[in-house]
């Protein structure tokens, strides 16, 4: 059965809409980032192109930040 990844869409579109971006916690980065990345590709929306997915390391969270900030 196919997994219904609208639920992930605000996340991204929360990103969208801070300064910087966002972190979002949980105890498993690596599943979150995959069922982050079906929903943007799902979602087929262009202007999710604009944020970046990263896992720090040794960390429980995942970043999605803006493309366009810069951070002295």
């Amino acid at each position: 059965m196919p997994r219904n990844h609208s639920i992930y869409i605000p996340l991204w579109e929360r990103a969208l809409e801070a300064e910087i971006g966002i972190a979002i916690r949980t105890n498993q980065p690596q599943l979150l980032r995959q069922e982050l990345y079906a929903a943007r590709k799902s979602a087929s929306r262009p202007e999710f192109d604009e944020v970046i997915m990263f896992l720090p390391k040794d960390k429980d969270e995942v970043f999605l930040c803006r493309k366009t900030v810069e951070i002295e």
